[in-house]
C-alpha cells in the first residue's frame, strides 16, 4: 500500500535543502514549472492568508491548488482543489508517482517531500491556474521553495524552531526571506506601533521583529520590490490584508477585491473556529458553544488572546488545552493567563493532542504550569485522551452557569484541534472546504 509507504518516510526526518526535493521533481517531469506560484511563509497566519488567497481567486473563476501543512484531521487537506481537500484515490495516485520517482531516481523522500511532491504532481494534471504555497519549515531551505513564484509573502515573524533556523530573530527572518526571488514582488506585515500595556508580550516581539524586516530588505535580491502592509490587525484581518496586497501585485485585482468582501466568510478549519452543539437533555444548557484555536507558540496565543477576550465579552468560560512542546511554556502561556486574571475560566481541562511531529507537552506537566499562573481556585483536571477530555469539557460547559450558555475555548496545538474535528465527525469534505 502506497500508504504504508508514506508513513515509512516518517523515519527519514527532515531533510532541509533544495537538492533532493529538486532531483525528484526533475524526475517527475519538473511538474513545477508551469505552475504560477504565490508562496507563503512566516511564523503565524500563514494557513489563513493560503486561505484568503484561495477563496480570493477562486470566486473570480480561477483554478487555485493549494498546498498547506500539517492537516488538521485529514492528510488530503494538505492537497486542495479550488479550496476542497482531493480524494483519496487522487492523494494515492500522486504518491505512486512520487514513490516510483523517488525509486527510479534513487533518492530517499522525506514525509513533507512526499506531500509536496504529490501536490505538484497533482496540480500539473489538473491544469490549474495558480497555486498557493504554504512554507513547512523556514523557507530558503524549505522543499516549496523549488517553487516558481510571482509573488512572495511572509507573514507575523517570531522565535520558533531555533534549533534548525536560528538562536535570534535576525537569523529566521533570513531563513524565511529566502523565498524571496528577483524581480517578484514579497509582501510582509509591517510591525505594529510601538509596546503599550495591552500589547507588552506582543509588542516586544514586535520590537524584535522590525529590526529583523531591517535586515530581510538590506538581504532579499529585489528590496524595492518589497511592500509591507501596515497595522495592528486581528488574524483574519491580517491575513486578508496580506492576501489583498499579494494579488493587487500580480494584476489580480478583482481576486483581491473578492478577499475584502469574503474575509469573514472564508473558513480555515481550527483557526478561531465556533462550534456549537445541542446539549443533552438533562444539561442546564440548550447547547455549548465552542471556539476552537490553534496557537501554537507565543506569538501566536499572543494574538489570538485579545480575539478571544473580545468574543468572551464577560461570559463564564472553561478552556481545553493541549501542546506541543515549547521553547518558553511560561510565555506561552502568559496570554491567557493574562485574560483568565480578568475573568477566570470555571474549568481547565489538560490534555495530551496525538499525531504530531513531536510528542505533546505530559498533561500532567502542563497542568503543573497551568497552576502557577492561573487564578488560584480554579480547577484544573487532567485528560490526557482527547475524546475523553472532550467530553468533560463539553459536559462543564453544558452545567455551568446556572441555565446560561458559556463559551468553551481549545487552543494550545493544531493537532489537539484536529483530533476533535475528528472526534465530533466535524472533517468531512464539507467541513473541511475553504469555501
Amino acid at each position: 500500500m502506497v500508504r504504508s509507504w508514506l508513513e515509512s518516510c516518517r523515519g527519514r526526518g527532515m531533510a532541509l535543502g533544495l537538492a533532493s526535493t529538486q532531483s525528484l521533481l526533475d524526475e517527475m517531469g519538473n511538474p513545477e514549472r508551469g505552475l504560477a506560484a504565490i508562496h507563503v511563509a512566516g511564523s503565524n497566519g500563514k494557513g489563513t492568508t493560503c486561505a484568503m488567497l484561495t477563496a480570493g481567486l477562486v470566486t473570480v473563476g480561477q483554478h487555485v491548488g493549494t498546498f498547506t501543512s500539517p492537516h488538521v484531521a485529514r492528510i488530503e487537506e494538505r492537497i486542495r482543489l479550488d479550496g476542497k481537500p482531493i480524494d483519496a484515490e487522487q492523494f494515492d495516485l500522486a504518491l505512486e508517482a512520487v514513490r516510483d520517482a523517488g525509486e527510479a531516481a534513487a533518492t530517499p523522500v522525506t514525509f513533507f517531500e512526499a506531500t509536496y511532491l504529490a501536490a505538484m504532481h497533482v496540480f500539473a494534471k489538473a491544469g490549474v491556474d495558480f497555486v498557493v504555497l504554504e512554507v513547512g519549515l523556514g523557507g530558503r531551505l524549505d522543499a516549496t521553495n523549488t517553487c516558481h513564484p510571482v509573488a512572495s509573502i511572509i507573514t507575523a515573524l517570531s522565535m520558533e524552531h531555533c534549533e534548525t533556523l536560528g538562536e535570534t530573530l535576525d537569523e529566521i527572518a533570513i531563513e524565511k526571506s529566502g523565498i524571496a526571488r528577483p524581480g517578484i514582488p514579497l509582501i510582509l506585515r509591517r510591525p505594529p506601533p510601538p509596546i503599550t500595556a495591552e500589547n507588552e508580550i506582543q509588542g516586544m516581539a514586535d520590537a524584535d521583529a522590525a529590526k529583523a524586516y531591517a535586515v530581510i530588505k538590506a538581504t532579499i535580491p529585489s528590496p524595492q520590490l518589497m511592500q509591507m502592509v501596515e497595522g495592528w490587525y486581528d488574524y483574519r484581518d491580517e491575513a486578508a490584508c496580506l492576501a489583498n496586497r499579494a494579488l493587487m501585485a500580480i494584476g489580480e485585482v478583482e481576486a483581491a477585491k473578492a478577499v475584502e468582501r469574503l474575509k469573514k466568510d472564508v473558513k480555515w478549519p481550527g483557526r478561531m473556529q465556533n462550534i456549537t452543539r445541542p446539549t443533552g437533555e438533562d444539561s442546564a444548557a440548550e447547547e455549548v458553544e465552542v471556539l476552537l484555536d490553534s496557537a501554537h507558540n507565543s506569538s501566536g496565543m499572543a494574538k489570538s488572546m485579545p480575539l478571544f477576550a473580545s468574543q468572551l465579552a464577560g461570559r463564564d468560560w472553561c478552556l481545553c488545552i493541549g501542546s506541543s512542546p515549547q521553547r518558553n511554556l511560561d510565555h506561552f502561556l502568559a496570554p491567557l493567563a493574562k485574560v483568565a486574571n480578568d475573568l477566570a475560566p470555571k474549568l481547565i481541562v489538560a490534555t495530551e493532542p496525538s499525531g504530531g511531529r513531536y510528542p505533546a507537552i505530559p498533561a500532567e506537566g502542563l497542568s503543573s504550569a497551568l497552576r502557577e499562573v492561573m487564578p488560584a481556585g480554579v480547577p484544573i483536571v487532567v485528560i490526557p485522551d482527547t475524546g475523553s477530555a472532550w467530553s468533560a469539557f463539553e459536559s462543564a460547559l453544558a452545567n455551568a452557569g446556572g441555565g446560561e450558555a458559556i463559551l468553551g475555548f481549545v487552543t494550545g496545538s493544531l493537532y489537539l484541534a484536529g483530533n476533535l474535528l475528528e472526534h465530533l465527525d466535524l472533517d468531512g469534505d464539507e467541513e473541511l472546504a475553504i469555501l
